[in-house]
């Protein structure tokens, strides 16, 4: 009970909270509040998204192959929103306002709970960790052909996204994509 590691399991189980309490099915719940916010392009389900970028395995041209599509019900919870740059970052402007909580709230929901074994802290769906003196709000994901990287610098109020459709196809080797993507 003194430090966590870090596992997708929660969110499928958050998710199938929000089936069972609102009596929605997670993709029509989610396509709610992003409605509800205005993310125009943000999605849970990949299916119905023309303008998805196509997900690559490899980050060497000579060997880089289409990866599948999987469909969203695959990581209901757990990797299955689809969202831009600019969506993402009207999402962080209103997480961090009165619009989605209030200050109480908000205060929660960023509050350092469990320490990893590289220092860092979790809160409630977010890594708080700290760098030279800076408190960072900060997370991370990867699914088959997607990367992304998001980090928030609660002091100077600079947030940094980053996109990719690529990874690695090994799954053991999956997890490294989003320190390869967030080093290069």
């Amino acid at each position: 009970g003194k430090k966590y590691n870090y596992n997708n399991s929660g969110y499928v189980l958050l998710a199938a909270m929000i089936e069972e309490i609102t009596d929605q099915s997670y993709g029509d719940f989610m396509q709610s509040v992003f409605e509800k916010y205005g993310l125009e392009h943000t999605s849970h389900d990949s299916k119905n998204n023309d303008n998805l970028a196509l997900p690559y395995y490899g980050y060497i041209e000579s060997q880089r192959t289409l990866a599948p599509r999987f469909h969203a019900s695959w990581f209901i919870g757990a990797g299955s929103i689809y969202s831009t740059v600019a969506d993402l970052a009207k999402w962080n402007q209103i997480i961090h306002s009165n619009t989605f909580l209030n200050a109480e709230l908000r205060q929660l929901y960023f509050q350092k709970h469990e320490e990893s074994s590289d220092g860092t802290y979790y809160a409630y769906g977010w890594q708080i960790m700290e760098r030279q003196g800076r408190e960072y709000v900060h997370h991370d994901g990867t699914t088959f052909g997607y990367t992304c990287d998001l980090l928030y610098d609660t002091r100077s109020k600079t947030l940094s996204v980053i996109l990719s459709n690529q990874t690695h196809e090994s799954l053991y080797l999956l997890g490294e994509s989003e320190d390869f993507v967030r080093t290069t």
